[in-house]
């Protein structure tokens, strides 16, 4: 696993087969929950767009799941700032934040 690297729909628009293969490679990528977000919103376009909205979203979904095994999606912002207001740290070291973790107490 190398560095992290955010990743948003129009640097996925435009990054090929072998590009995203190498990107997936070489990064840990982070996708926010906005790029998820925006993928499924295509899929609401015009009526008259629909067919090439559909394309688009598979064309961008198939490209998300060639990251498969480096692709970490970023805890929604909302959840981090309602932490925050809580008082749980937030700590900004350009990690993925990834959710549904839980603490474990190890004997030593």
């Amino acid at each position: 696993m190398g560095p992290t690297i955010l990743l948003d729909k129009c640097a996925l628009q435009s990054l090929g087969r072998e590009e995203i293969n190498s990107l997936a490679s070489t990064f840990c990528v982070n996708a926010p929950p906005i790029l998820i977000e925006e993928i499924v919103a295509d899929l609401k376009k015009s009526k008259g767009l629909m067919k090439d909205a559909r394309h688009e979203v598979e064309v961008l979904a198939r490209k998300l799941r060639a990251c498969l095994g480096s692709i970490y999606i970023n805890v929604h912002y909302r959840v981090l700032c309602e932490g925050e207001v809580l008082g749980y740290e937030v700590k900004m070291d350009r990690l993925t934040l990834i959710g549904g973790g839980k603490r474990v107490m190890l004997p030593e």
